[in-house]
């Protein structure tokens, strides 16, 4: 699969909740197929999505087309970032998102 979302299952943060819901949301709501990977079930994982992404305090969510970086939240609070990597009709877009494409 193209899209993968790097995730946690367990996290006390409501805003890590809330973003990883409002990622999925929207791209269930596009319909764009994705795996989720859960870093929660081990070090390696969030390892991996850290060195994918390039940062190594990046948190969930992050999203990779295979393995090119598209997506983050940083640590800071930044909001999310979906880029043009994602095969997205944005001309279908509403609201307001936290999420901004670039």
């Amino acid at each position: 699969m193209g899209i993968k979302l790097y995730y946690t299952t367990v996290t006390a943060s409501r805003t890590v909740k809330s973003q990883q819901a409002e990622v999925m949301r929207i791209l269930d709501s596009k319909s764009i197929k994705y795996e989720l990977i859960d870093i929660s079930v081990g070090g390696e994982l969030r390892d991996e999505m850290r060195s994918k992404a390039g940062d190594p305090t990046a948190v969930p969510p992050q999203l990779f087309n295979e393995d090119q970086y598209c997506g983050v939240r940083t640590a800071h609070m930044d909001p999310i970032i979906i880029s043009h990597h994602i095969p997205v009709d944005y001309s279908q877009s509403r609201g307001n998102h936290s999420v901004i494409y670039s």
